[in-house]
């Protein structure tokens, strides 16, 4: 069994709203599955960003686990859904801790972890073209340099700048 250092580092941290709050973790290593309600995705074809657009606007890939699912089928499963990404090399590049004062339900009255969750954020490359989302909640993908999306005035902007360096690895 191969143990990894339990080395993290904070490098971003806000709030939704009043209840919510989040921190951001550069990490190897995986939270609890079992706090886990959700993985993320920063995904990257020849050098640039795939993004899903939905009702909130543009936005990283990713989404609920559902039952049965390990976190990075989600990945993988939500990659290809909202952005019709195939991740052929990835890794995890950290996770956002939650932190809420009250109960937290989803529109599909799912509860999530409480106070505490974690949804753990990959990187990955692929190696063919995305193909257009067949989410049903998203209405288009699209490919971006980092200074479109800077132009995009995205929430998780500075997260895809941070995660840029690690990309090196995979390629």
């Amino acid at each position: 069994m191969i143990i990894k250092p339990n080395i993290e580092k904070k490098i971003l941290s806000g709030s939704w709203n009043d209840n919510t709050s989040w921190e951001f973790y550069l990490s190897e290593n995986m939270p609890p599955a079992e706090l886990c309600p959700a993985a993320c995705c920063i995904a990257m074809y020849k050098g640039k960003i795939v993004l899903t657009r939905n009702h909130r606007g543009w936005e990283i890939l990713g989404g609920h686990i559902e039952k049965g699912e390990t976190i990075e089928e989600t990945f993988k499963r939500e990659a290809l859904e909202e952005g019709g990404f195939t991740a052929d090399r990835y890794k995890l590049f950290g996770y956002r801790k939650i932190t809420s004062k009250k109960k937290v339900k989803n529109d599909r009255n799912f509860e999530y972890p409480f106070p505490i969750s974690y949804n753990p954020h990959f990187i990955a490359i692929s190696d063919s073209e995305p193909c257009e989302c067949s989410a049903e909640e998203c209405f288009e993908r699209g490919l971006f340099t980092i200074d479109q999306i800077e132009k995009l005035s995205i929430v998780s902007y500075p997260l895809i700048k941070a995660s840029l360096p690690f990309f090196k690895g995979l390629e």
